[in-house]
């Protein structure tokens, strides 16, 4: 539980100027007529509070929430510095922002599951791409817009609409992107709060350091009950990271387990 005293904003969506809110003791209600910007100051606080979902920001993408000007009052060097920032539109699976020049954030966010559909890995193809085009990153850290699902499993309905093509390492799609993540000249951080199964599992195991929610975060690999074989590395980095009887276990029950289990 805690008190909120203080809303300051200054370039979040209507707010083009620096406005206070203070609020004392007891309840505070907001009032105003439409457009007065009641629903913005709502968003403001959920943005701050960490939401990065721009759909439940009432935007198509994450730059929205950013004051873009109007006819009369056109947007500041800050607004138009932040917009640029927002790499890829959340439109995308996957939300993409620029927060220095060695520091990158990735958001999966392809609702209602966070599943690995081929939108997203056309998505992870063009990060990477990016990515590894510019000498300057260092560091980048994936996580979810659903506190629920880091990344749920694999969309295997759409199986036979992914990316026909080889990657860069002569790999298929998802092998290729795995083995890119395994070899990037970047660091490259999971930060795992709900499922992460199948290829979710194997997403997270591709990067070189994993952080998971003890509430939250499962892990699994349930391929052997749907009667496949993983094959995106996680058996590979499993035998690597723990010898061979413990990733057969994990492999032969599809069972989860918990981050604590995992550590």
């Amino acid at each position: 539980m805690f008190k909120l005293k203080q809303v300051e904003l200054l370039g979040f969506k209507s707010f083009a100027d620096r406005t206070r809110l203070a609020f004392q003791d007891g309840v505070a209600a907001i009032v105003g007529p439409n457009g007065c910007g009641k629903s913005n100051l709502s968003d403001a606080i959920n943005w701050v509070l960490g939401e990065q979902s721009a759909r439940s920001l009432r935007g198509e993408r994450m730059a929205d929430v950013i004051f873009n000007g109007t006819s009369r009052r056109p947007a500041g060097p800050i607004q138009r510095a932040a917009r640029k920032q927002q790499i890829m539109p959340n439109a995308s699976p996957l939300a993409v922002s620029k927060r220095s020049d060695s520091y990158w954030r990735a958001t999966f966010d392809n609702p209602p599951l966070n599943l690995i559909d081929p939108e997203t890995v056309i998505a992870l193809r063009e990060l990477m791409d990016t990515l590894e085009a510019d000498p300057a990153a260092k560091v980048v850290v994936f996580d979810s817009a659903d506190e629920e699902y880091f990344i749920a499993h694999f969309d295997v309905a759409r199986s036979a609409e992914l990316p026909r093509d080889p990657g860069p390492t002569g790999l298929p799609a998802w092998p290729d992107l795995a083995t890119r993540l395994t070899r990037a000249p970047f660091v490259t951080i999971a930060e795992i709060r709900g499922r992460a199964r199948g290829l979710g599992s194997e997403f997270a195991l591709a990067c070189d350091l994993r952080f998971a929610s003890r509430e939250k975060a499962l892990f699994g690999q349930p391929e052997v009950g749907l009667g496949l074989v993983p094959g995106g590395g996680s058996i590979e980095v499993l035998s690597a990271l723990v010898g061979r009887s413990r990733p057969l276990e994990i492999t032969l029950s599809s069972e989860d387990f918990d981050a604590d289990t995992a550590q």
